[in-house]
């Protein structure tokens, strides 16, 4: 579930686009200079994010 919120914006700000694709076009649907990370990073960084969370319990 997404919320988009506007508190006291001067001017409208546009809803972001959506565009449908089939999966195996997914990669070249997304902008030039996309970020991609291996599965070993991915798993690193939710290593990282659940040390900090704990962290911030005293655990």
């Amino acid at each position: 579930m997404m919320q988009f919120r506007q508190f006291y914006q001067e001017q409208a700000v546009d809803l972001p686009k959506v565009t449908s694709v089939r999966s195996q076009d997914a990669f070249t649907a997304l902008p030039a200079g996309t970020i991609f990370i291996s599965p070993v990073e991915r798993q690193a960084q939710l290593a990282q994010r659940s040390r900090d969370v704990l962290a911030i319990y005293g655990y």
